[in-house]
C-alpha cells in the first residue's frame, strides 16, 4: 500500500512567523509593532512540493541590512511614530523637532545592520526539524499499522 506524507504546512508557516517575531523582540526592534504585526507566510502546495512565501512591512529590510551613511534621511514622520511608541520625551524642544534631528542623524551616520534573518533561522530551524521529525514518526507509525493489518 502506498501512503502519501503530508507536512503540517500551517504549523511550519506559524513557526516561521513566530521565529521572526521572537528575533525582533530579542534584538529590541519592536517599537510601533508595524513590522511585527505585518509578518505573514503564505504556503502553497504543488503535489509533493510546498512553497512558503513570506511577507512583511518594508522596514524589515532596514532592520536586516541597516541604512548607509550620507544618504537621504528617513521621513521625520516615521521617526516621530517611533518616538511616540517608545514614549520618549525630549529634554529640549518638541517630539517633532527631535524626530527631525534623529532623521537627519540617520541620514548622515546611517544605521547598523541587524542580522534578524540569522537570529530567526537559529530559532526556527530546530523547531521545524522537530515538526518534520514528529510528522515522519507519525507517518512511519501509520505505515507499520497498515502493514500489520
Amino acid at each position: 500500500m502506498i501512503k502519501t506524507f503530508t507536512l503540517p504546512s500551517v504549523l511550519i508557516s506559524n513557526t516561521i512567523v513566530n521565529s521572526f517575531r521572537i528575533a525582533l523582540k530579542n534584538k529590541d526592534k519592536i517599537a510601533t509593532r508595524k513590522t511585527f504585526d505585518s509578518l505573514r507566510v503564505i504556503n502553497r502546495v504543488f503535489g509533493n512540493l510546498i512553497e512558503f512565501e513570506m511577507y512583511s512591512d518594508k522596514s524589515i529590510i532596514f532592520i536586516q541590512k541597516g541604512r548607509g551613511a550620507n544618504k537621504k534621511p528617513p521621513p521625520s514622520s516615521v521617526i516621530l511614530e517611533w518616538i511616540k511608541a517608545r514614549r520618549i520625551t525630549p529634554t529640549k524642544g518638541t517630539q517633532e523637532s527631535l524626530a527631525f534631528l534623529i532623521a537627519r542623524s540617520i541620514g548622515k551616520k546611517g544605521i547598523k545592520p541587524t542580522n534578524i534573518i540569522g537570529e530567526a533561522e537559529a530559532i526556527m530551524n530546530p523547531r521545524i526539524k522537530l515538526i518534520i521529525g514528529a510528522s515522519m514518526v507519525s507517518y512511519s507509525n501509520e505505515i507499520i499499522k497498515d502493514f500489520v493489518k
